[in-house]
């Protein structure tokens, strides 16, 4: 789910109303999820804030609900590795989006 929460405090509420909700966050807290850095030509010049300047943020949350089912599910983890990569900048040549991949493995038990 791409929530579009830039703000890790809101994230984190984001987080605990899903826990109340029975979902489960796969994705852990502060992941990277996004990082870009906007051109002139993304028309992003009437916000200073936003062009030429790297913004990063975990927007992007998988979310599990078990219920009754009998599954188990692994933490979350992204591709490509924006934490790995502090330096690395989506979208790019081998990533052609502006937001990682999240996945996770389920396991029926």
């Amino acid at each position: 789910s791409d929530t579009n929460i830039p703000d890790p405090a809101k994230a984190r509420v984001f987080a605990e109303e899903c826990a109340e909700c029975e979902l489960t966050v796969l994705t852990r807290a502060g992941t990277t999820t996004t990082r870009k850095k906007r051109s002139e030509l993304h028309g992003q010049l009437p916000d200073r804030n936003k062009c030429l300047r790297v913004v990063e943020a975990h927007k992007d949350f998988l979310l599990f609900y078990a219920g009754r089912a009998a599954w188990t599910a692994e933490q979350g983890t992204c591709y490509p590795d924006l934490d790995a990569d502090p330096a690395l900048l989506i979208p790019n040549s081998a990533w052609a989006t502006d937001h990682c991949m999240v996945t996770a493995v389920l396991t029926a038990v």
